[in-house]
């Protein structure tokens, strides 16, 4: 499944992966440009993050066009949720013990990775498209231990006291 793959590696919303076009993907530089947002503003984000690596399935998907596009129809997927949410009964059925999730569950897995493994909370913010970093703390400092929170608070400290971040991208 690479555009549920593409989801759970880059934390895109769901229409804005599966509306994804290959000329918004830019190889060269790793980035992406989003035009059709939540928000209406664009805005690029790095498809290698302390949240995941999305590179295998951006390049594998369509030369053109449309990066996922349905294979009976050729068109982007318009009912993608309600696809993922009868694979998730269907998988139910065979192994009760089996946890379901929702599409917008691989966005909320990306920006835990991406805090666990140490990145910065400010730009997790600016990567999912938030209006303010205060929506991203709302929604993920209460799932990160006490030593994580005490990691993301030290940083934005650090910023705030205008030291220097180690890398633009590793965090």
């Amino acid at each position: 499944m690479p555009l549920n793959t593409t989801l759970a590696e880059t934390g895109m919303r769901m229409n804005e992966a599966v509306m994804l076009e290959r000329w918004q993907v830019d190889s060269q530089s790793r980035q992406i440009l989003l035009t059709r947002t939540k928000s209406s503003r664009p805005r690029t984000l790095s498809w290698h993050t302390p949240g995941g690596n999305a590179t295998v399935t951006l390049e594998d998907g369509a030369a053109s066009g449309f990066l996922y596009t349905s294979g009976t129809t050729g068109k982007p997927f318009a009912n993608f949720s309600s696809n993922h949410a009868q694979i998730m009964r269907r998988i139910l059925r065979d192994n009760p013990l089996f946890r379901r999730f929702g599409v917008h569950d691989l966005r909320h897995a990306f920006a835990m990775r991406w805090l666990k493994a140490g990145g910065n909370i400010y730009r997790l913010s600016r990567h999912l498209g938030h209006s303010s970093v205060e929506v991203t703390e709302q929604n993920y400092l209460g799932f990160l231990t006490v030593e994580e929170q005490e990691r993301v608070q030290f940083q934005a400290e650090q910023i705030f006291a205008g030291v220097p971040t180690n890398s633009p991208t590793a965090a």
